[in-house]
Formats: structure tokens, sequence, C-alpha cells
């Protein structure tokens, strides 16, 4: 993990001690932000006390990244007031939290540009792990989706810790850490997977040469690679001579010409790698 780049701002409109010790700038004066990127944070306790503080907030500076609501009463008085103004324009960023270490993990996460890779929380929902990253965004993925989860027992699925700074998940019992967000994206996002795909290449002249081969195996010419796809025969001769790395948009047309899907073709050219290798 890097190191904090910046020290987002969080905002409290009490006093800092009814949150209890934390590293955390508070502000009154809110003249003084000079970044977009601040945070909210309010007792459960307080939430209807301070709906004017947070509704000036609000016109005066756009939304928080992040509300945070620290859990000091019925979680229904919540659920009560997010039904009115101003709190029903924050429903998409409310966090709530009974220990400050989760609001020092998602800050923490904001400093670092680090808000969409690690953790903010997690658990467990029928069969599929649930994951909320520092931006708050649900991902999530059965357990028998991923292979580094394939291995957890059903009635341990819930036993995890969540790295100090949200870079993992931990099983004590397996002795398991899974870099999760990674994994979901993976197993998820098409585009996401092509992205890790040919970074595990480690693209170099070898490649280029690879698929110089394959295409001149499926008897096809710069030329007819660029009239059957929108990549410019120039395009295609500086990536077969290791000068332009491949992009997915330029992996992708290739895939498309010799007639397969992106992994297959990804596949194809690992596979011509080691031919080459080894001739």
């Amino acid at each position: 993990m890097t190191l904090v780049a910046h020290k987002p701002t969080i905002i409290a409109p009490v006093h800092p001690k009814s949150f209890g010790s934390d590293c955390f700038e508070v502000v009154a004066r809110l003249y003084r932000i000079k970044r977009k990127d601040f945070f909210l944070a309010v007792p459960l306790s307080m939430l209807w006390q301070h709906s004017s503080f947070v509704a000036h907030i609000i016109e005066r500076y756009g939304k928080p990244k992040i509300f945070f609501v620290q859990l000091d009463a019925d979680c229904n008085a919540l659920l009560e007031q997010q039904r009115q103004q101003p709190w029903k324009a924050l429903i998409d960023r409310t966090f709530v939290f009974r220990d400050w270490h989760e609001v020092a993990r998602i800050m923490h996460a904001w400093g670092c540009d680090m808000e969409d890779k690690t953790i903010a929380a997690a658990y467990v929902e029928g069969d599929k792990l649930v994951v909320i990253d520092c931006k708050l965004h649900r991902l999530e993925a059965r357990f028998n989706q991923l292979k580094s989860l394939s291995v957890v027992a059903e009635n341990k699925r819930n036993n995890f810790e969540i790295g100090e700074w949200g870079e993992h998940l931990y099983w004590t019992a397996y002795d398991l850490h899974v870099d999760i967000i990674d994994a979901i994206r993976y197993r998820t996002d098409k585009n996401y997977q092509k992205k890790k795909d040919l970074e595990s290449l480690g693209y170099s002249k070898e490649y280029g040469q690879a698929i110089q081969a394959i295409r001149k195996q499926y008897n096809l010419t710069r030329e007819d690679v660029q009239d059957l796809s929108d990549i410019s025969a120039k395009t295609i001769q500086r990536v077969e001579a290791g000068e332009a790395e491949l992009s997915l948009k330029t992996l992708d047309a290739l895939a498309r010409v010799h007639k397969m899907d992106t992994r297959k073709y990804l596949n194809l050219v690992a596979d011509m790698v080691q031919q080459l290798r080894a001739s």
C-alpha cells in the first residue's frame, strides 16, 4: 500500500470528542475546504438535529464523497430519516459504522487514490460474498465462482477478517489471503478480465512475433487485417515488430479477424510464443 498522498477532510457538525479519538481534521468553517473530496460524519443519535446543517453543506458545496453515520442508536431511526431531505440525497453515499477503524480504512484509501481497489466492508449473503469497496460500489460473486474461495467450507465462510487497510480478505483457518476486489472484477467484468490477461502476457517483441505467425497461419496479410477491422496495416506492423503495445481495442479487433473470442485468441498467442521459444 502506498503512503497517503493527501489527507481528505472530514467534517463533523459536533465536537470531535463525540466520535472518540481519531486522526482526522474536524473543521468548523467550511470556507477552508479547498478540495472537492470532503466527507461528512454525523452520529445516528443526532441525525435529525443536524438536518439544516447538512442541507446547507449540500446546497453550498455539493454532496460529500461519503456520508459516515456512527451507529450509536437504533438503526431504524436512520431508515426513517432517509426518507426525508437532506438524507434522501445521500442514500447512495451513506456508510454506517460502529468502529472508527472502518472510517480510517476508507479515508486512507481515498488519501492513496485506492478507493476503488480496497475494501470498506464485506459480508456473506446466502451463497454469495458481497464486497463494498471504499467508493461504496457493491461487488458480489458466489463462492463456487472463484477458485480461490471454493476451498472455504460453507460453515466457515463468515470467518474472515478484512486487512488493516482493506487490501484483502483473510480466512485464518485456511491461511488464505484473497485480493477479493481484483478476483471478483476479473470474474464479472469482461473488459477488466481482458486487461489483466493482456498484462499477464508481459507484452514484448516475442508476442509481436507470435501475432505475426498466427496471422500468416491464417493466410492473412496486414492489409487483410486492415480491411476486416478498423486497425491500420501500419499499426499491425508496429505491434508485430514489438514497437507498440497491444491495446485492448487492437486485441479485440485481431480476435474478430481470426474469428474467435478474445480469450481464445490470447491463449493462442501465448501458445505460439512457447512454440517460437522452443524452435
